[in-house]
């Protein structure tokens, strides 16, 4: 109703979070697995540590790559996409320090979020982040 009484997107705000949580479930799925593994194989914590990390750079990937892709499409090898034709897609916005809408989108996160890891990629690779 508000999306018609007020203008707001809830249509769009509806399917990026559900296309957010459908992979959050498919990350916790693995993780949950590998971490079952490691711990009746009697690995160490370190690999638990590892297993949890690179679950962690997972997610936030999946996460931008759907801010990226507005159709929410999940990778270009996979073009299996959470929203219908006819349905509305979403963007990233830059905004002013005031809030003011700049009118540049923000793109192409995906493509620099192992490259903006504290550190550097090196020192998070060998960290276990990925």
């Amino acid at each position: 109703m508000s999306e018609l009484t007020e203008n707001l997107a809830q249509t769009a705000r509806f399917l990026f979070l559900r296309a957010l949580w459908r992979r959050l479930e498919a990350q916790l799925d693995e993780v949950d697995g590998a971490v079952h593994r490691l711990i009746a194989a009697g690995g160490p914590r370190e690999d638990v540590r590892h297993a949890l990390s690179s679950s962690l750079y997972s997610v936030a990937f999946d996460f931008v790559y759907l801010l990226d892709e507005p159709d929410g499409t999940f990778h270009a090898t996979e073009p299996v996409s959470d929203v219908a034709e006819g349905e509305p897609r979403w963007v990233l916005m830059e905004a002013s320090p005031a809030g003011e809408v700049t009118g540049r989108a923000v793109g192409g996160l995906h493509e620099s979020l192992m490259e903006t890891a504290p550190g550097g990629e090196l020192a998070a690779r060998e960290s276990g982040w990925f």
